[in-house]
């Protein structure tokens, strides 16, 4: 008989569910190939727009418990014994089955959209809000609808987010996946690219009752976006989204192909970044870079103040350029970039607004210019630490 012995097995495995975090105003656009998540989640309104607004993780949960249909003839679940039938209470002609917990999805998110749905759901748990759609959907052909962030939720379209930068005017970022441990960025600095996938456990149709039916992989850049949704809320735009502060990955249960640090480095030196495990500390996005090797935080903070000099610029449409209106903007751009500056955005800036930049034939001709230069603050990269034994000195003087 063996000696008593005490075994004790350590995983990386992660599986305890984070909570949702608070949510904020920040808004991604989620890119669909097809109208199938929208079909079985969206309203009668959202299919005939070819998009859905959601702005909570509690609103796309009650996604799949809507008791009505839609004009998509999709098939659901929870309507009747072939689940094909509408209530006739809502206007649909022969339909029959309704009861009062009629719901579409009583099982959860199932069915070829159940891992879009996941995708989605990943994001929205840090917080933020999203617009689901098609390339030609209102928030993806014009930049009238607010938006911070932009990236593939059903694996389709990664080619086509460069697309929506074009159509958005460069306004906001869009976050790309990367499956090979050799890949490397392209791009330009709205570009920014994370390495690899998640695997979650799924739940049924609400957080309390589960119903497990193996393991969803849904990609990085969910979460990538949702770090920034998270920076937006407790930071400013112009913080990075990386590191233990503000980049760590929720509700994961493993990565399926996680990183060595030699790979990681390699990615990294690419313009890629990663998403390591660190022991009691979990799992973070270690990283921070665009496909122009500009940082994420640099590149957000020019978004951020193109939208806001661009709103002062637009008041002097229309009015003289004389002295007193130069002074004027002068006057509104310092303010805001005074607050960037206290909030550790900027180090330094410099506005010219004067005759020398707005000459007669300038004025003549209607235009006003002005130039505004700032000098950025970079995150830190690499920290140097050296440690001296006080022993073997003599003074610390």
């Amino acid at each position: 008989m063996a000696t008593s012995s005490v075994t004790v097995t350590i995983s990386e495995n992660t599986f305890l569910r984070d909570t949702a975090e608070p949510s904020s105003a920040f808004t991604a656009g989620i890119l669909l190939s097809g109208m199938t998540l929208i079909n079985a989640c969206g309203t009668t309104t959202e299919v005939g727009n070819s998009y859905m607004s959601i702005r909570s993780v509690d609103e796309w949960w009650a996604r799949l418990n809507l008791n009505t249909g839609n004009s998509a003839g999709y098939t659901f679940e929870g309507f009747g014994p072939d689940g094909a039938l509408y209530p006739t209470t809502h206007g649909v002609a022969g339909a029959s089955g309704k009861t009062a917990d009629q719901v579409r999805w009583p099982l959860g998110a199932t069915g070829e959209w159940k891992t879009a749905w996941f995708t989605v759901h990943s994001y929205l748990k840090y917080g933020g809000g999203a617009e689901i759609g098609l390339i030609n959907s209102p928030p993806f052909t014009t930049n009238q609808t607010p938006m911070n962030v932009a990236f593939d939720g059903d694996g389709a379209n990664d080619s086509a987010l460069a697309t929506i930068l074009t159509n958005r005017s460069n306004d906001i970022m869009i976050c790309r996946s990367i499956t090979s441990k050799s890949g490397s960025s392209s791009g330009n600095k709205y570009h920014t690219f994370v390495y690899g996938t998640k695997q979650i456990i799924p739940l049924g149709s609400n957080e309390e009752a589960e119903s497990i039916k193996g393991f969803i992989t849904v990609p990085l850049t969910s979460d990538l976006a949702g770090c920034m949704a998270r920076t937006y809320r407790v930071a400013h735009p112009w913080y990075s989204p990386a590191g233990f502060n503000r980049g760590r990955i929720l509700d994961v249960f493993r990565l399926p192909n996680p990183l060595t640090a030699a790979e990681a480095d390699t990615l990294y030196d690419n313009g890629v970044n990663p998403v390591l495990y660190f022991h009691n500390q979990g799992h973070v996005l270690f990283g921070d870079k665009t496909g122009a090797a500009q940082k994420i935080n640099i590149t957000k903070l020019f978004i951020y103040l193109e939208k806001e000099i661009g709103a002062i610029a637009r008041a002097t449409l229309f009015e003289i350029n004389n002295s007193a209106l130069r002074q004027s903007f002068i006057n509104r751009v310092s303010s805001l970039l005074e607050s960037v500056k206290t909030r550790q955005g900027i180090s330094d800036y410099t506005i010219v607004c004067d005759t020398s930049n707005n000459s007669d034939a300038i004025i003549n001709s209607g235009s006003f210019v002005a130039d505004v230069y700032v000098k950025p603050i970079n995150s830190v990269e690499q920290v140097k630490l050296t440690f001296t034994n006080v022993d073997d000195l003599n003074s610390l003087g």
